[in-house]
């Protein structure tokens, strides 16, 4: 056989030899368990190398984190439950309870860095967790379903800290129409009158409910409503509100809307502010008894002479709201309107309070109050025949009627804000379809701690 025969049939026969061993190498490799913990990731460049040419694996080691491990608390051999009663204190009921002096004091002291004893109630309860040697190993205090607290031993002295609660978030979305009035509306959803009074302030700027609310007016409010185990604790934000009837092409809408660059604030949907400079109205569900009228009665000197405001009653000592940003050009007695506050708000306007039966307590002539803030309280001082204040819109010199003003929006969206606003009017519009009854749109669980509180109305 020739040398170059040979090479004919061996190297052939190599090639093939080294292809099986490979094969063979590549089948044990693919059967060996993978590592644990180990995740095969392909990158979009991974994935091209591959494509031209082999798979490239980059293995990536998970490390399983470890869950920290608490200490169990020794078992109390005693356990001393109390709740306050009327006119009692925590140290009364304390020792009504038989606990030591001594732990009352540390009782007392320890508690006394984060609650204010002042404010303390009936029905606020604490629970006390005693050793064999009738010394605490913790005890926990409740302040009402939110405010809770726990101090627990420590090895030289206690450690006190705030806890934290579990609650629910309810996104509830609520219709009604007016027969008598907004608050009794709302009443019959068998809401509180934080709502009520916070979709009144949603609307300050637009509406006036004392003179522009008819029956049959239709209203849809869509707010977070919190509950720790099915008991109801709080109202959190209004996210949208409507109000409307036959007069209007289509409801007055809210959508509540905050971002970094735009403090929070209700919008309508082609992102304008519905807050203006103005409120329409000091006194928010007050009653018109006597309008802005230049020939009108006066009920007490029996004659007529102008009316260039308007009368709002309220019972006596209702608070009286500034309309807008401005600076007090008068406080003080000012002839038949009585206990009299006159705000200067630049640009030529003024605005004017009457009859009032006290001032806010520090409120002096030059002072900067802001809008929604109290200045007064709501009397019958002067030539009055009850409790109102008469409310009076100057502009340059002149006397306007307060409800026939119209202001422009504080703010409009536009740009990128306009956008982002957009986009969470696209998520928000489902949660606000107008219901029969009230109902549950959505819901979440969050945490409640006294650190980081949650805003409630």
């Amino acid at each position: 056989m020739s040398k170059t025969t040979l090479q004919s049939i061996l190297v052939p026969s190599l090639i093939v030899n080294i292809i099986l061993c490979v094969l063979i190498l590549n089948s044990q490799s693919s059967m060996q368990p993978a590592a644990e913990n180990e995740v095969t990731v392909h990158t979009e460049h991974e994935k091209l190398i591959a494509s031209r040419s082999e798979v490239v694996e980059l293995p990536v080691v998970i490390e399983a984190k470890k869950k920290e491990v608490k200490p169990v608390p020794p078992t109390p051999a005693r356990l001393i439950n109390g709740e306050l009663r009327k006119g009692e204190t925590l140290a009364h009921s304390l020792k009504r309870n038989k606990v030591s002096n001594s732990n009352q004091q540390h009782i007392i002291t320890r508690l006394g860095e984060y609650l204010d004893f002042r404010r303390l109630m009936p029905g606020h309860s604490y629970e006390i967790a005693l050793n064999d040697q009738d010394d605490i190993l913790w005890c926990s205090f409740q302040a009402g379903p939110l405010n809770s607290y726990r101090m627990e031993k420590t090895e030289s002295d206690f450690n006190v800290f705030p806890v934290e609660v579990e609650l629910e978030c309810r996104t509830v979305s609520l219709s009604g129409s007016i027969q008598t009035s907004l608050f009794a509306a709302f009443k019959e959803l068998g809401e509180q009158a934080k709502l009520i009074y916070s979709f009144a302030d949603i609307f300050g700027s637009k509406i006036d409910f004392n003179t522009e609310t008819r029956v049959a007016d239709r209203f849809t409010v869509t707010v977070e409503k919190y509950y720790k185990k099915d008991e109801f604790v709080g109202y959190g934000a209004i996210l949208y509100a409507a109000y409307g009837n036959d007069s209007y092409e289509s409801p007055i809408e809210g959508f509540y809307f905050s971002s970094e660059d735009t403090p929070g604030a209700y919008f309508d949907r082609e992102g304008k502010q519905l807050g203006t400079w103005f409120l329409r109205s000091p006194v928010p569900m007050g009653r018109v008894t006597s309008g802005f009228n230049r020939r009108r009665m006066h009920p007490i000197l029996g004659y007529k002479r102008p009316h260039l405001g308007v009368d709002l009653a309220a019972p006596h000592g209702t608070p009286l709201l500034a309309v807008a940003d401005g600076k007090v050009a008068f406080r003080g007695k000012n002839g038949g309107y009585g206990n009299q506050i006159i705000l200067n708000h630049g640009n030529g306007y003024r605005t004017h309070y009457g009859h009032l039966s006290r001032f806010k307590k520090g409120l002096k002539t030059g002072q900067k109050v802001k809008k929604k803030e109290i200045i007064g309280y709501i009397g019958s001082t002067g030539l009055s025949t009850g409790p109102h204040v008469c409310y009076r819109f100057e502009k340059d010199g002149t006397f306007k009627n307060p409800f026939a003003m119209k202001f422009e929006p504080q703010s409009i969206l536009n740009g990128l804000e306009l956008s982002r606003f957009q986009n969470w009017l696209a998520d928000l519009s489902p949660l606000c379809e107008p219901s029969v009854q009230p109902r549950v749109v959505k819901t979440r669980q969050v945490i409640f701690s006294p650190v980081e509180p949650i805003a409630f109305l």
